[in-house]
């Protein structure tokens, strides 16, 4: 259940307007709670080796980036909704990888992962992701030979 960000002002508007109730509450709010509530009940969760595994073979073949286990579980602890579903669901599906990607940009750019519509060159993005990435010693591109 993904939890969504929005500002203050919009919580209190789509309260208003929402017509829709669950439980009594305004059905926005009623997925906000359901939500937090996963996160919360799943907060200790923790991925094995061979999900780590997969998260960091999601990284090598779509951003092209080397990262070790401690460096995977390092960036997973920063973002604990990406380290949480990764535990809960067992592989990476599309939501696992939107969190990773998010994650990962988060982490070096301080923003989201760029989405259809942003209108943004994904190679320019994912180099400057490489910059950063390098620039601080985490992780290493993917070469020839570490394609394999």
């Amino acid at each position: 259940m993904p939890i969504m960000t929005l500002s203050p002002r919009q919580v209190l508007q789509a309260a208003h307007r929402c017509v829709e109730l669950v439980e009594g509450v305004p059905s926005l709010l009623f997925l906000q709670r359901s939500g937090a509530r996963y996160y919360l009940d799943n907060v200790k969760a923790e991925p094995s080796d061979e999900q780590i595994d997969e998260a960091i073979s999601f990284y090598k073949f779509r951003l092209e980036w080397n990262l070790s286990r401690d460096e995977c579980r390092a960036l997973l602890e920063l973002n604990p909704k990406a380290r949480i579903k990764l535990a809960d669901h067992g592989d990476v599906d599309s939501e696992v990888r939107d969190l990773l990607a998010d994650a990962v940009a988060q982490i070096l750019l301080g923003c989201s992962w760029p989405t259809y519509g942003d209108d943004v060159d994904i190679s320019e993005f994912t180099v400057l992701l490489h910059r950063q990435a390098a620039a601080i010693g985490f992780g290493s591109p993917v070469t020839e030979e570490s394609h394999a």
